[in-house]
């Protein structure tokens, strides 16, 4: 195939231009670069303009002291006394007063989601025929026994009218009689009445029983749902509340802490965030044979749930430390750890590795030797990791 000179020229020309970039780059004072210091530290140049359209920040690490503490692990688990169900009251069909709750949903407390309609198996219904059949006959029986002491009251009064023939202390007890019989005969007819409105089917279906809850809280499980028939004792739905929550975690073999009556807890899912637990008792149990501590823990707006994992921090006996509380907007993570940017002259940053043994309210607290005097990259850390990640890899490629 023949070749095209001119397209030969322009591919030339093209290749020059790209030259005189690359040369123009190099020159220029605001290059970003990374290397390695004498240390085989990591160094990453960033000339000051660069640093302002960045937004990196500088700033020194204010001092702290610190008591001995030491570090334990665990997880949420769930606490018994926010945990609530709610249970059929008798054998019945259940109705939907509004939405039937959904696993996930909220109730306050108090709201009522329905109610069940009373439900007679054959062998109740035979046991109230009977006692209605008993109650009839106890209520004739009790009429007809007020009827003859009305009679006897009347004659009582006439003969103690008529010269004291009777005695007023005869007709006091006449009097009396009346009135036993009277109460008698009206409990004799409430129990029927009560016998008849429970087997009338239309009087039964409107004695519906109301489905509350006495405690609000997330809907976990749902037992039964409206149309279903359900038997007495039968679980309708169960709840709970998640804050505060209970945090069981387990010391190292061999150190007990008698007097830690509170702990920092962080969980596993927010790493920014440090909650205080206040503890309760010991864990009926030990998983690695370790004393086991359970701490009530207010969540707040972190949604923490049965079953993440939790770091502790606990304090212990001993002298207290001296060192730098590091903030969190310090932190960058890369290659599985954690680390800061330390400012090495105007334009130069060192990054360092920060272990995370001892949580503050405001970061993290450290006494290493690196800290003394050093001033971190509070903002813009993250912009600082991705221009040394960055120059790294254009490095390599100019290499190859």
């Amino acid at each position: 195939m023949k070749r095209n000179p001119w397209l030969a020229l322009w591919a030339a020309a093209l290749l020059a231009a790209c030259a005189r970039e690359d040369a123009k780059s190099e020159a220029s004072p605001e290059r970003v670069s990374a290397e390695h210091g004498p240390r085989g530290e990591a160094l990453v140049h960033i000339p000051r303009a660069a640093q302002e359209r960045l937004g990196i920040a500088v700033a020194a690490l204010a001092p702290r002291s610190l008591r001995p503490q030491v570090q334990a692990y665990g997880r949420v688990v769930a606490d018994p006394s926010q945990m609530f169900e709610l249970h059929a009251p008798i054998a019945g069909t259940i109705h939907s007063a509004a939405d039937w709750p959904a696993v996930g949903s909220t109730v306050q407390d108090g709201a009522q989601i329905g109610s069940i309609e009373p439900r007679l198996s054959a062998v109740e219904r035979a046991d109230l025929s009977a006692r209605l059949a008993a109650a009839k006959g106890d209520e004739a029986t009790a009429r007809a026994a007020l009827d003859v002491s009305k009679a006897a009251l009347e004659r009582a009064k006439t003969l103690n009218a008529d010269g004291k023939n009777v005695s007023d202390r005869a007709l006091e007890e006449a009097q009396g009689r009346v009135q036993e019989e009277t109460a008698r005969l009206t409990a004799a007819t409430d129990s029927r009445r009560g016998l008849e409105a429970t087997l009338d089917p239309a009087t039964f279906a409107t004695a519906a029983i109301p489905l509350a809850f006495a405690h609000g809280g997330e809907v976990l499980e749902i037992g039964a749902r409206p149309g279903e028939s359900v038997e007495a004792g039968a679980l309708i739905a169960r709840i709970g509340r998640f804050d505060p929550v209970l945090a069981r975690v387990e010391l190292p073999i061999g150190l007990s802490l008698a007097k830690s009556e509170h702990a920092t807890i962080v969980a596993a899912a927010h790493p920014d965030r440090q909650l205080d637990g206040r503890r309760v008792a010991l864990a009926p149990t030990s998983e690695t044979q370790g004393q086991a501590l359970l701490f009530r823990v207010a969540a707040g707006d972190a949604a923490i749930r049965p079953g993440e994992a939790v770091t502790a921090w606990l304090d212990r006996d001993g002298p207290e430390l001296a060192g730098v509380a590091v903030p969190r907007s310090a932190l960058v993570r890369h290659a599985g750890k954690t680390w800061v940017y330390v400012a090495a002259g105007d334009d130069a940053f060192e990054r360092r590795e920060i272990a995370l043994d001892h949580a503050m309210p405001e970061g993290w607290f450290t006494d290493a030797a690196w800290t003394k005097d050093a001033r971190v990259v509070v903002g813009g850390a993250q912009s600082v990791l991705s221009a040394e990640i960055l120059s790294a890899s254009a490095g390599a490629g100019e290499e190859e």
